[in-house]
């Protein structure tokens, strides 16, 4: 225990002294008459120690510990530079696959949830946060050099799209460096996200030829481009977390843990209200005779307590009507019951109601009011917000939170639905073809197709003729595009990479 302004303290002895002093009127005491208590009752003489209590409270009194931070918890962001310049050959057989050795070997030792991004001009996600190794190095071993078709490195929009996710972000990167020189505005980007920058270098200051080809890269006017360590990724790395050679880079963990324990949350418990309580009884025990009536307030005790403890128990039997309401199907009852609870468990359900009746939008809004430090909460009501989005076709959104979500917790749930949305593209509801057109039920099985019913349209021939030209049906109504067939899912991942990687004016 400890007291923010503990020289308040001093001002407790010359009160406690008036205590030996408080005595009846005959006794004579060395004080001016007028700040001497003079009754004949003996609870006077406490008068000082309320003061004293009183002041003890004013010095305000704390417990200060650690809040727990376990380190399984946290999440290391590793990322791999796969510009061209990663393809020389100054580690063997090439930067990259040595890169991608040492990475495989930090996956296996760490401590940590890890997530796996790969960059060059912009950054991809390949392996969302997690704790299964075995999907990291999968995810690892599928990255190949020949899909990339960039060239350059871009820093800036790396640590931006790390800076999207939740709290202090750990993020070590593997690269050459690049050619950036702007060591300032990186430095505030990490600031201003909140990231522990460590950066390992995979390159030496000697340099190495880029290969091209069955050449080497040249520049404007045919001189060989020479790819060295840049010095400015030392200097970034050593402002923010460190730098690290590739024989010390496991030494990664150890400095976030260094850096953790300094700047870790401490909470503080106050504790004046106790010596606070303390003064308030005693001067009632001085001035009035409550506790002399203890006996009648002892009677109406057991009436305050059973009527608080009712209040729970109703709110409990409504929360259980609800959700027997809900797995019945009768969303419409569970919302009445739901909207008039106001607690999180309740405000939570209520989303979840709307979102089961398609009301997607409104779920939205009592997802985005909830708030909770509960880390499993946190998830759920990601994991929901992501749903939201992707039944509205907003994917980016839905992408966003479900990663959100598998940051907090990696279920299969935020597994799946980042799946289902990560190469779908935004889109607005198209109507179908038979939107404006009536549509009428066939009266029998056994109509000849010779005959047409004016006025009136089949489902399925409105289908079929908006995939033909001239109202004649096509021979194949549904095709299946054999080069979906033949792409394997990963180059997707290239594909994204590659999005918007053309006039480059400094690729190496």
């Amino acid at each position: 225990m400890s007291f923010v302004y503990p020289w308040v303290l001093f001002f407790i002895f010359p009160v406690l002294i008036l205590f030996f002093y408080i005595k009846k009127k005959d006794i004579k005491i060395p004080f001016n008459e007028k700040i001497v208590i003079k009754r004949g009752d003996e609870k006077f003489r406490f008068l000082p120690l309320v003061i004293a209590f009183a002041l003890l409270a004013l010095s305000r009194p704390v417990m200060e510990r650690d809040v727990s931070n376990k380190r399984d918890l946290n999440t290391l962001f590793i990322a791999l530079d796969m510009s061209n310049s990663m393809l020389c050959e100054d580690f063997k057989p090439n930067r990259l696959e040595f890169a991608k050795g040492l990475i495989k070997r930090m996956i296996e030792d760490s401590p940590f949830k890890v997530s796996l991004i790969v960059f060059t001009t912009n950054p991809l996600m390949i392996a969302p946060p997690t704790t299964d190794k075995e999907i990291a190095k999968i995810a690892l071993e599928s990255i190949e050099a020949k899909y990339i078709l960039s060239k350059g490195t871009n820093f800036e929009n790396l640590l931006r799209f790390v800076s999207k996710f939740e709290g202090r972000k750990n993020l070590a990167v593997f690269s050459d460096g690049g050619d950036f020189e702007d060591v300032d505005g990186l430095l505030s980007l990490i600031k201003k996200g909140d990231i522990l920058f460590f950066g390992v270098g995979v390159a030496t200051r000697e340099g190495a030829l880029i290969p091209k080809g069955d050449g080497f890269l040249k520049d404007e006017k045919g001189r060989l481009v020479v790819s060295s360590l840049n010095p400015n990724f030392i200097k970034l790395s050593e402002k923010s977390g460190g730098f690290f050679n590739t024989s010390s880079y496991l030494n990664i963990f150890d400095r976030i843990d260094e850096i953790e324990s300094k700047n870790r949350d401490r909470e503080i418990i106050e504790l004046f209200f106790v010596p606070l309580l303390i003064a308030f009884f005693l001067y009632l025990h001085i001035h009035t005779t409550l506790f002399e009536k203890i006996k009648f307030i002892k009677k109406f005790l057991p009436l305050l307590v059973v009527g608080s403890l009712f209040g729970d128990v109703l709110e409990e039997y409504e929360m259980k009507k609800g959700y027997e309401a809900f797995l019945k199907g009768d969303y419409k009852k569970a919302e009445e019951i739901f909207k008039d609870l106001n607690y999180l468990e309740s405000r939570y359900a209520l989303g979840v109601v709307r979102m089961k009746e398609g009301r997607f939008s409104d779920a939205l809004k009592i997802f985005r009011s909830l708030k909770s430090k509960d880390r499993g909460i946190k998830a759920k009501i990601f994991l929901n917000m992501a749903y939201c989005y992707e039944k509205m076709r907003d994917y980016e959104r839905a992408k966003e939170f479900y990663v959100k979500s598998m940051a907090l917790n990696a279920s299969k749930e935020a597994m799946d639905g980042l799946k289902r949305v990560v190469f779908k593209k935004n889109q607005k509801k198209m109507p179908l073809p038979f939107s404006k057109q009536k549509i009428v039920n066939k009266k029998s099985e056994n109509l000849k197709s010779s005959k047409k019913s004016t006025g009136s349209v089949n489902r399925n021939q409105a289908l079929l003729s908006s995939n033909s030209k001239g109202g004649k049906k096509s021979k194949n109504s549904s095709v299946v595009s054999k080069k979906s067939k033949n792409i394997p899912v990963s180059s997707k991942v290239y594909e994204l990479i590659n999005k918007g990687y053309i006039d480059e004016k400094n690729p190496w």
